[in-house]
Formats: C-alpha cells, sequence, structure tokens
C-alpha cells in the first residue's frame, strides 16, 4: 500500500449526475416500469443511465460520486449506443471486462457515523462518503468505501475473491457482519450522492490508500480454496459458470499471475 493521489485508473462512470435519489433510482431501474419512465421524464431524461468508461483519479472519481454520478466496474457490451455509452442491461457477468476498485455498502452498523466506522479499520478506504439515506429519520448511519487496488482484476471470479478478501478484513476489524453484500458482485452499481440535496446528512473521507492484493492476504492457494468453497456451481444460475471455474482450477489460472 502507498498514498497516491495521482494515481489514475478506469471506472465506468455514469454521464448523467443526479440530483436526488428518487431519479438515482430511476434512472438504474428498468426502462419497462412505467414508473421508472414517468420519473425520468419528470427530471428531463429520455433514457436510462448512460455508462461511459473514464480515467479517474481517487479524488476526481469521489469528486463525481459527491456531484450526484453512478460508477460500476468495466463493461464490453455485445451492443454498444451509438455514442459508446452502456446502460443497465449491458452490466452483465459474461459483458465483464475488469475492476480496479471495490465498493462496500455499509447499511445497518453499530457505529454511529461513518468516521466511527472507518476509525476501526486497520486498512482505510481510498475514500468513503455518506448515502442519502444516512441519518434520515429511522436509520442509521449509512455510508459507501472504496477501494482501489495498483493492478486491475480481469475475471468474475478473480473479482468476486479480491472482495470477498476485502469485506472478510472489514468484518473482522469492527466485528460486525456486512448486512448488504451487494459490492461482491461484478455486475453491482455503486450509486453516488448529491451533497448539495436538502436535507441529507452528508459527510466524506479520503486516505488515497492504494493497495496491492497481498495487503488483503490474496494468494494463489487461498483463491483456489475460495473457488471450491464458495463458487458452488450446482445452484440456480451458477451452473453456467461451471465451465469457467473449472478453467480456473485445472489450468491453474491463478490469481497472482
Amino acid at each position: 500500500m502507498r498514498i497516491d493521489l495521482d494515481f489514475c485508473f478506469d471506472v465506468s462512470l455514469s454521464q448523467e449526475s443526479f440530483a436526488d435519489k428518487v431519479i438515482a433510482n430511476a434512472m438504474i431501474g428498468r426502462s419497462t416500469d412505467e414508473k421508472n419512465t414517468a420519473i425520468r421524464k419528470e427530471y428531463g431524461f429520455i433514457r436510462g443511465v448512460s455508462y461511459e468508461r473514464v480515467t479517474v483519479t481517487p479524488t476526481t472519481l469521489l469528486t463525481s460520486l459527491t456531484q450526484g454520478k453512478c460508477a460500476c466496474q468495466l463493461f464490453s457490451p455485445k451492443r454498444p449506443r451509438k455514442d459508446g455509452t452502456f446502460g443497465t442491461t449491458d452490466k452483465r457477468y459474461e459483458n465483464f471486462a475488469g475492476a480496479s476498485c471495490v465498493f462496500v455498502d455499509i447499511d445497518e452498523t453499530k457505529y454511529k457515523d461513518m468516521r466511527a466506522f472507518i476509525d476501526e479499520l486497520s486498512l482505510k478506504p481510498t475514500f468513503a462518503y455518506t448515502s442519502y439515506s444516512n441519518k434520515q429519520p429511522g436509520k442509521g448511519a449509512r455510508f459507501r468505501l472504496c477501494y482501489v487496488f495498483f493492478k486491475p482484476v480481469k475475471g468474475i471470479f478473480h473479482f468476486r475473491y479480491l472482495a470477498h478478501k476485502v469485506y472478510e478484513k472489514i468484518e473482522l476489524d469492527t466485528q460486525e457482519t456486512i448486512k448488504d453484500k451487494c459490492g461482491l458482485s461484478p455486475a453491482q452499481y455503486m450509486n453516488g450522492v448529491n451533497k448539495y440535496t436538502d436535507g441529507i446528512v452528508f459527510d466524506e473521507f479520503s486516505s488515497n490508500a492504494i493497495y496491492d492484493f497481498q495487503d488483503f492476504f490474496c494468494s494463489d492457494d487461498d483463491f483456489i480454496q475460495y473457488l471450491q468453497r464458495y463458487c458452488d456451481y450446482s445452484i440456480s444460475q451458477k451452473r453456467r459458470y461451471k465451465r469457467d471455474i473449472d478453467s480456473l482450477l485445472y489450468s491453474l489460472l491463478l490469481f497472482l499471475r
């Protein structure tokens, strides 16, 4: 790990900035949902979210996310739009093209606020920011962490393993379970927050720490054990990835190489 304010990496970022949570959810929701299309029209949008691949630093990504944009990992859509962007339907496992960061969504925690939570972490997030729901009536601290890595991961199971190790370390340090593990999915998006929205309780944090895989105790042997333990392709949607997992195990296409 080292502190690097100028480290550059690629991410998919929405072209649009959203004024509040209502339009943000409608923009990423299904276009077939009449409620979403009605909300989009009310806010002046004619289609759903438009992601584009951009090169960012931790600071520029945090700035974009706290101005109402949303982000996801890298994808190679089979049929991109004419302007080169892609939407929610293209953000699929089979289109996954890589990731340099892991997002963690904290929705329920015993800690009073984001800063108290981060104080417990031995490996600080590259940056963090509170969500729209943070400390709203009936809700506690809610926020998102982002860990950026020097080397991108290219496969969906490599990503799931890295994200698993990040979540595991956070749970060990805080001594509590992360309830929402949506960030373990390589196809998950991460909502931003418009920090100028009336009525929200906003905070942000930056360490600008960039990590190596080994900082989270990743290893080839542990990756193989992870595949065998967690990637049980005998259940539902994971069956179609049986060949991919077998290829990883038998060809020894390992994590750190």
